[in-house]
């Protein structure tokens, strides 16, 4: 529960540190604001059912201030280089979802939600005509990638893997490929 002149996008980029990387960042954050805090709850729950949408919002810009805040909280969390599993780097989150409802002038319930991106969902109505049935995804519309060379990599083999081997490697490091 926030007072109502409290910045949400602050209390966001402060709360979001403080979660580590149990959420598995990157992800998405779903927030909610207003009603009471069960509402602010549900409303954030609700809000990660929409689609990834933040490039598009980016392009166009934003129409309203819901929109704003998002770009805000979008560009600030990003920006505290949390990275992929709390280990560092530019994207902590891939979007940022927020859904608002009505509330009482003295108070601002809020409530963040972290999303795994490896959630998946689909929205589909059932008419009753039958079984539900879905087209399998065209793999062309996915980026290609192009992955540096595989002889800068180590290989790691599991099986002969000794404790001397882990403890030789340090964080962040790299290695030419062993042959």
């Amino acid at each position: 529960m926030l007072n109502p002149s409290d910045d949400i996008a602050e209390w966001v980029v402060r709360t979001v540190p403080t979660m580590g990387a149990g959420w598995c960042p990157p992800g998405m954050l779903g927030i909610g604001i207003g009603g009471s805090a069960e509402k602010a709850m549900l409303l954030a729950k609700e809000s990660l059912m929409d689609p990834i949408d933040i490039h598009e919002l980016k392009a166009r810009g934003p129409q309203d201030r819901l929109e704003e805040l998002r770009l805000e909280i979008y560009e600030k969390v990003n920006a505290l280089g949390i990275g992929a599993q709390g280990l560092g780097g530019l994207t902590t989150v891939l979007d940022v979802k927020i859904k608002d409802y009505p509330t009482h002038a003295a108070s601002k319930p809020v409530a963040i939600i972290p999303n795994c991106a490896a959630t998946r969902h689909v929205h589909f109505v059932l008419d009753g005509l039958g079984p539900a049935e879905f087209a399998p995804v065209d793999l062309d519309t996915w980026p290609e990638i192009h992955l540096q060379s595989a002889d800068t990599a180590r290989r790691v083999d599991l099986d002969t893997l000794t404790r001397d081997d882990v403890t030789a490697w340090k964080a962040g490091g790299t290695a030419p490929a062993e042959r």
